[in-house]
């Protein structure tokens, strides 16, 4: 609640300093359930990334697994859709391993999905996986709204190497004045 608080804060001075003209872009903690409440109408327009896939965007069988868990507990949260998949990848580790610890990690890191929740994607030798798709909301009356779902080159999302961390390529389209918070 406090983050939602402060980051209210922020958006809120940030729009009387810069105005509407300015794109606001934030993160996955922007999209907490209390920030649309604490920062009102001042977030209007913000975009707002999280990884994954919101439910709502899932096609096939992935589509199927979250419709019928919405059946139960409603609409669920957009990362519910990586803790679906997270839970199969490694239930299905520790069926393939001996039991121990180091067999599991190991039948981890070797996973390869095939239609999964997540659609098919593998796991890299630094433990990230190849299912690098990222949603964009927009904040519209205190709601976030399913924007579009992109999928950036695997190079901006996995690295090679874990200490290696890819350098961001995008920048405002000519003209238009953008800040990430």
């Amino acid at each position: 609640q406090a983050a939602a608080e402060d980051n209210g804060l922020l958006i809120r001075a940030l729009r009387a300093r810069a105005g509407r003209d300015l794109l606001l872009l934030g993160g996955d903690g922007f999209s907490a359930p209390g920030f649309p409440d604490n920062v009102g109408r001042a977030a209007n327009g913000m975009r707002l990334t999280v990884a994954g896939v919101d439910p709502k965007a899932l096609t096939g069988s992935g589509r199927e697994v979250i419709d019928r868990l919405r059946e139960t507990v409603g609409e669920p949260h957009p990362y519910t859709v990586s803790a679906v998949q997270a839970t199969e990848l490694l239930l299905d580790a520790i069926a393939r391993s001996d039991g121990t610890r180091r067999s599991i990690v190991r039948e981890l890191f070797d996973s390869e999905v095939r239609g999964g929740v997540l659609g098919d994607f593998s796991v890299t030798p630094t433990g990230d996986t190849t299912a690098n798709r990222v949603t964009i909301y927009r904040l519209e009356d205190g709601e976030l709204v399913l924007d579009r779902v992109l999928t950036p080159p695997l190079g901006l999302v996995v690295s090679p190497r874990a200490e290696t961390a890819p350098a961001p390529t995008s920048a405002p389209p000519e003209g238009a004045e953008m800040l990430v918070v």
